[in-house]
């Protein structure tokens, strides 16, 4: 395939829009490729992002049916997702860049807007963004988008990216609700028209999905597949995070990692980690783990390098730890509208980490 070839069936793989047959021909270009691509990383958060969204590629062709036949096991294609992953990551940004579109996610991640705002970004699957506030509903700024562009078919993708200090609620065209945190990023169908209702997302939101057996709900995420048939869950999975965490609060939702299953029941949570392949289940305060929906950040037992990740998607700072992240555990309910200041000045009081703000910058030091 020449140039031109592969960067035509590039743009329509991005888009979800790819024939089986011209997917094949990309795989069989990747595996000759990749071995020979290079590709130097802006930073750690965006190669966690594209690692996720090479992998989460990968994962959906392989869970394309639930038989167990058909689990094929990770070692089987760990080395061919690495080489794909180098040589995608050089392609993606080269059609990002040179076709002129404005923004690639990783940008759309590092956007912000005030703290508490009820703000998105919507981008159709011709690459066109659309800013939202709270009284946009997006499948009806989708569908006058497309009234005055060629008609697509429902089961192209779109994305909401909820910028830092964002918050954003949708309803999917099935009814299922979703409410979005700060810096996360949903993918979804304009109408789910095949058997299965399947979503993406990078970053964390809570889903109250709207009950048909018929057609199960599935939730891609950073490689793992959470399933759902009608219930109501909260899932994060933030790329700049080792953990895919899933916590139910009415309903059944099974989580696939690697070759590993767990039913989760309500007042449970069960998580993933990068690296390994088991996954734990616990009991869980469910309320605590929403608190973020209703406006409050709870910290439990979580370490310094956690609340800064939460502190910096909110109050859209860059988080510079000067010494070694303390391994003191942290217990407390912020308010989100309290200021950033508060929360750190109360930080010092209970530890002995101090914080030094510059420019746009949270110093953590001990």
């Amino acid at each position: 395939m020449n140039r031109a070839e592969i960067e035509r069936l590039l743009v329509k793989y991005r888009q979800g829009a790819s024939s089986p047959e011209e997917e094949r021909l990309l795989h069989e270009w990747f595996a000759n490729e990749a071995e020979h691509s290079k590709w130097e990383w802006q930073d750690q958060q965006q190669m966690l992002q594209m690692k996720a969204r090479i992998k989460q590629v990968l994962d959906k062709q392989i869970y394309a049916s639930s038989s167990p036949k058909r689990l094929t096991p990770i070692y089987r294609y760990a080395a061919a997702a690495a080489a794909l992953l180098f040589l995608t990551i050089g392609l993606w940004y080269f059609l990002e860049t040179d076709r002129g579109l404005k923004h690639t996610e990783a940008s759309y991640a590092n956007e912000s807007v005030t703290a508490g705002s009820n703000a998105a970004i919507l981008v159709l699957e011709d690459g066109t963004s659309l800013r939202l506030n709270d009284t946009d509903d997006p499948l009806e700024v989708t569908k006058a988008h497309r009234n005055t562009r060629k008609a697509l078919k429902g089961e192209h993708k779109r994305t909401i990216h909820v910028p830092k200090g964002g918050n954003f609620q949708l309803t999917l065209s099935d009814g299922t609700k979703v409410w979005m945190n700060a810096q996360s990023s949903l993918t979804y169908p304009l109408s789910f028209d095949g058997k299965t209702r399947e979503v993406s997302l990078l970053g964390e939101a809570y889903f109250e999905v709207a009950k048909d057996v018929q057609k199960p709900f599935k939730v891609q995420s950073k490689g793992d597949l959470i399933l759902v048939t009608g219930t109501k869950f909260n899932l994060k999975a933030y790329p700049d995070e080792p953990t895919v965490a899933v916590a139910l609060l009415e309903g059944g939702v099974n989580l696939l990692h690697e070759e590993s299953i767990v039913s989760v029941k309500p007042g449970q949570q069960a998580v993933s980690r990068l690296g390994e392949s088991h996954i734990t289940c616990t009991n869980i305060d469910i309320e605590s783990e929403i608190a973020w929906r209703n406006g409050y950040f709870v910290f439990d037992n979580q370490d310094i390098t956690a609340v800064m990740n939460s502190l910096a998607r909110w109050y859209n700072v860059e988080i510079n730890f000067v010494d070694p992240p303390s391994s003191r555990k942290f217990n407390g309910t912020f308010a989100k509208s309290r200021s950033l200041e508060e929360v750190l000045n109360f930080l010092t009081k209970v530890s002995d980490i101090r914080f030094e703000q510059k420019e746009g910058r949270v110093y953590v030091m001990h």
